[in-house]
């Protein structure tokens, strides 16, 4: 999977002078447009600068890479943060085929003192996979997946989309899973299937693949052009629990000159949260690439 992102993050500031003065390092915006990056963009695994973006792996089979901000941020004051996103081209994709393999965007305790991306393949470098730990102190996992196993149980992840075989695939679906560490935790807290009806998909005027285009294919930048991804997530804290409220939405585009905004979660995360945290992006291939 070519992954490629531009990415923008500020958090959701109180009123208080004191508050906006200790928010140091944002807002923090990354274009990737110059021959470098910000010092606190670290990269891991296949993830490279390439001219004018980002790429966490590229068209090849059992890819890995990562990539987050070396940042802190108080869980008290909540974030927004917007990215589009990239994924074309490659041997996995087209009605009725799998991608390989999928992205995802997640959070961590700021408080970790050696960072680990999670598992690869199916758990997006957030969950563990077979020998392969979960992604170090985890607290909120969510991911675009395009071959579907992040919502499935294999490789030994927590919990799967109901009402169906604990491992049966879900292509074609973005996942919530939620805290944990090592080999405990990330249990499924909620998908939605973007190409599918029903409780767990959407209505069809608002159904999209997760990726961009198929073989033969290019990046797409025009938001009016078929294949334009972008991603608008907010955590407000909550005020009836613990955790946040998650806003998740997409403007994506399928049709010439009719790009649309789709509201993928709206809901609350009842998980406690670190003190602080820190927030970074992993994608992954396997036998087949996207």
């Amino acid at each position: 999977m070519k992954q490629i992102f531009y990415f923008l993050l500020f958090f959701l500031l109180g009123l208080s002078p004191l508050r906006v003065a200790a928010q140091i390092g944002f807002p923090y915006c990354e274009s990737f447009q110059t021959a470098g990056t910000q010092a606190a963009t670290k990269f891991g695994g296949n993830a490279q600068l390439s001219p004018g973006v980002l790429r966490l792996t590229s068209n090849q089979v059992n890819q890995r890479g990562h990539v987050y901000l070396d940042i802190s941020f108080p869980s008290t004051y909540g974030l927004k943060a917007e990215f589009e996103y990239f994924s074309y081209g490659g041997t996995g994709w087209g009605p009725g085929v799998n991608s390989g393999d999928g992205f995802s965007v997640f959070l961590f305790d700021a408080e970790t003192p050696v960072f680990n991306s999670g598992g690869f393949g199916g758990s997006l470098g957030y969950g563990p996979r077979d020998q392969e730990p979960g992604l170090s102190n985890g607290y909120l996992g969510i991911g675009f997946d395009e071959y579907g196993g992040f919502g499935t149980t294999a490789g030994g992840l927590n919990g799967s989309f109901p009402n169906q075989p604990p491992s049966q695939l879900v292509p074609n679906s973005i996942v919530v899973r939620g805290p944990g560490n090592q080999f405990q935790g990330y249990p499924f807290v909620i998908g939605r299937r973007t190409m599918e009806e029903g409780p767990d998909g959407l209505s069809p005027t608002d159904q999209f693949p997760i990726s961009s285009g198929g073989v033969g294919t290019s990046r797409v930048t025009d938001r009016n052009k078929p294949g334009f991804r972008k991603v608008f997530l907010e955590l407000q804290p909550n005020t009836n629990g613990p955790g946040f409220f998650i806003t998740l939405k997409m403007e994506v585009t399928t049709e010439l000159d009719k790009p649309r905004m789709v509201t993928i979660f709206d809901r609350p995360y009842f998980f406690p949260a670190p003190k602080n945290l820190k927030i970074g992006f992993a994608a992954s291939t396997g036998g087949s690439t996207n």
